[in-house]
């Protein structure tokens, strides 16, 4: 962002790919669109089952309660 290098103090880089298809890179962007639109919460679940087993998510849906609670704070 070089016209506001004062305000950027870092930047992380999230679900990155060395290369998408065109399907994938469509359903990013619809959820990077839904995202801005409504918050973290909606798109944690189609995230969830990249981040845990399905095994874990049986065992453990206190976790993922917290988790899920964690990402309503970013929401509009």
């Amino acid at each position: 962002m070089p016209e506001l290098p004062g305000r950027v103090c870092s930047l992380g880089l999230l679900s990155t790919a060395a290369g998408r298809s065109d399907e994938s890179g469509k359903n990013w962007l619809h959820s990077l669109a839904k995202g801005k639109r409504e918050g973290v919460a909606p798109v944690l679940d189609t995230l969830l089952d990249r981040w845990y087993t399905d095994e874990f998510l049986r065992a453990r849906p206190d976790v993922v309660k917290q988790r899920k609670q964690k990402g309503d704070r970013y929401t509009n």
